[in-house]
Parts: C-alpha cells; sequence; structure tokens
C-alpha cells in the first residue's frame, strides 16, 4: 500500500490494521505528512504543520520510546 493509498483508508480500516499490527500510528502520521508535503502547496489547506509534535503522540500511541 502506498502512502496514497493509505491517505483513502477509511478510519475504520486503519484502526483494524493497527490492532493487527499490519500498520503502525507512526507510519500513518507519515503518510499522511508527505502526502501534506505534497499538496498543501496547491491547496494551502493548512497553515501550520508540526511534523514531530504528530510524530511523538504516534510514538505515544504506539508505546515507542520518544525521540527527545
Amino acid at each position: 500500500m502506498t502512502d496514497a493509498d493509505l491517505c483513502f483508508l477509511p478510519a475504520t480500516g486503519m484502526i483494524s490494521a493497527v490492532k493487527k499490527k499490519k500498520l503502525s500510528p507512526v507510519e500513518i502520521v507519515d503518510a499522511f505528512l508527505a502526502r501534506i508535503e505534497k499538496i498543501n502547496p496547491q491547496v494551502n489547506a493548512y497553515c501550520t504543520v508540526v511534523p514531530e509534535m504528530a510524530r511523538e503522540a504516534a510514538r505515544k500511541a504506539e508505546g515507542s520510546p520518544s525521540k527527545t
């Protein structure tokens, strides 16, 4: 599954994949951040993006130690 495919996966599908350990919260966040970086210059939908804060929350969600 590509990052673009992941971004269009329904939330219920993401939850199921995380529970089955097929995806991690960090992988999901990284896919969305990549999509934002690619598309936002054209659509200007986000005025503030804080990738490290998003990744930190994802690491906490999966139980990984933080990289601070």
